[in-house]
């Protein structure tokens, strides 16, 4: 009796109602601007905002979408993988992360443009690929 007090419970898993009825769920997404470190932990990109130079960074989620946008995984896969991750650190997958990322991917696609959808997958050029000197 005792040992089911102590035995160690899974992580809650929520249901993600909003990524089974997003439209976009089963397109690839690729970055398409360079980026660099900022330092170990942030990334930045370059990029002319009403033709003036200007440095974009990111909260955490962004950044790791961001990185993500390899063209190599669907927007459906990038919420499997968080929540995975969620799950390996028996961490409690919190409610709503289908929607945060979703909306944080799509404010890079529509808002920054520096993602964009694609139907099939595709492969990163070497200078988006790689960070900047």
């Amino acid at each position: 009796m005792l040992g089911n007090l102590f035995k160690k419970q899974k992580p809650a898993k929520p249901e993600l109602n909003f990524i089974q009825n997003y439209k976009n769920k089963d397109l690839f997404f690729i970055r398409t601007n360079p980026w660099g470190w900022l330092n170990k932990e942030e990334i930045y990109l370059p990029k002319n905002v009403d033709g003036k130079p200007t440095m974009i960074t990111f909260d955490f989620w962004s950044q790791e979408i961001y990185l993500d946008a390899t063209g190599q995984i669907t927007v459906r896969e990038l919420i499997e993988i968080a929540c995975k991750q969620y799950n390996d650190s028996g961490m409690d997958i919190p409610e709503g992360i289908d929607q945060i990322l979703v909306e944080s991917l799509e404010s890079l696609v529509y808002e920054l443009k520096v993602v964009e959808f694609s139907e099939i997958k595709r492969q990163l050029p070497k200078d988006i690929e790689e960070p900047i000197a």
